[in-house]
């Protein structure tokens, strides 16, 4: 566990493992403890980061929220850790960090995978859908209701109640990057990225539908979209079993045509 100064803002990071490094960005509203299960899975065969955002978790706060800003604070994180190039994982807004990243310093990326994220919300309903979440954020029960949109449709208690427990930021600072993410488009720049891409969604997420990750595929030429069964917008927490399996194949994959 450590911090970083990025710009003046504290930023928490934690390492575990040894080997070939792989940075999990996380989504909206969490705090990196989300990624444990993924933490425990990989950190045997790979160097596992976790960055909390601006914001969440033990990061500073920042108002205004912006994405741009969190890609800095990675690439800062790198740079302190002396890591020239890794693999980035981001689910959501994690994915939104993942892009800006390659934007940044393409260089410094082997491959990315985005989990339940999109180029951008389509405009005719962008408006409606921000403000429902904003008018949703001024309720009491808040968090619930977080968590339970965040896990698929039929989750049990169990599941959101450790979803609960992962949420990590005030509603001020919810407010600011829920603003920010509703206005990202990515879209002109993803022929841009010319590296290996996994797109990812459960089949059962209504945040981030399957139409919206078909988007990323289509436009991403070095990409393939696999989906997550029985899993919503949260997919490694839906079905961590199979998001884990599908992130290692894949990286498996990049790492052997790397070396021919």
């Amino acid at each position: 566990m450590g911090y970083v100064d990025s710009n003046g803002i504290k930023v928490h990071y934690n390492v575990k493992g040894t080997g070939e490094p792989i940075v999990f960005l996380h989504s909206l509203g969490a705090k990196s403890e989300l990624w444990d299960q993924q933490v425990e899975y990989f950190q045997d065969n790979y160097k596992v980061i976790t960055i909390d955002a601006r914001g969440h978790g033990k990061t500073d706060s920042c108002i205004p929220f912006k994405v741009e800003d969190c890609a800095y604070d990675v690439k800062a994180i790198l740079d302190y850790l002396d890591i020239d190039k890794a693999h980035i994982v981001g689910i959501s807004m994690g994915g939104h960090m993942a892009l800006e990243l390659y934007q940044m310093v393409p260089e410094r990326i082997k491959s990315i995978t985005l989990s339940n994220t999109f180029a951008k919300i389509p405009d005719h309903i962008r408006e409606e859908k921000m403000n429902a979440r904003l008018k949703l954020l001024e309720q009491d029960n808040f968090v619930q209701e977080w968590a339970r949109i965040s896990v698929h449709e039929g989750a049990d208690y169990q599941l959101i109640d450790h979803t609960i427990g992962l949420y990590g930021c005030s509603k001020e600072d919810y407010k600011s990057a829920w603003i920010e993410i509703n206005h990202v488009d990515f879209s002109d720049m993803l022929n841009t990225v010319d590296l290996p891409v996994l797109v990812m969604t459960g089949d059962k997420d209504y945040i981030a539908p399957v139409k919206l990750a078909q988007f990323l595929q289509e436009n991403i030429k070095k990409s393939r979209l696999d989906l997550i069964s029985n899993a919503g917008h949260l997919a490694n927490l839906s079905n961590p079993k199979e998001f884990n399996e599908k992130v290692a194949s894949f990286l498996a994959e990049v790492n052997l045509s790397l070396q021919t």
